[in-house]
């Protein structure tokens, strides 16, 4: 008996699609869900935004403006720097002067005190 021969790929992708671009896939994909939400009324269709804005939102385009190439590599750096000290010292690089010498107290406490202090005025 003579065995079918079948080529992997095609039972794993439809030749339709398999030409078409992956990312205008996804991206068909995403507005056919928004599009879902809005007709069910999870998302009200004031409040739909299209894959552009989903994906780079004004705020964060001006961000990434004003953030030059060596920011990023010095702020990487220094992140690297910091892991290193951990690994190394057992700790961060945290200055000495930011820790408190003595605890907070506790809200329990300030309330005990506030309490003692208004029996002593009270008297």
């Amino acid at each position: 008996m003579i065995q079918p021969s079948i080529p992997i790929s095609s039972l794993l992708h439809d030749p339709a699609t398999s030409e078409a671009d992956p990312v205008a896939q996804a991206e068909k994909q995403v507005e056919a869900a928004l599009d879902d939400l809005v007709a069910t009324g999870a998302l009200q269709g004031k409040n739909r935004m299209d894959i552009e804005s989903l994906l780079n939102p004004a705020d964060e385009s001006q961000l990434l403006t004003g953030t030059s190439g060596e920011d990023i590599y010095q702020a990487v750096i220094d992140s690297i720097a910091a892991c290193e000290n951990i690994e190394i010292n057992g700790e961060d690089d945290v200055n000495e002067d930011d820790i408190p010498i003595e605890p907070r107290p506790t809200r329990c406490n300030i309330l005990k005190a506030a309490s003692t202090i208004n029996r002593y005025l009270m008297t």
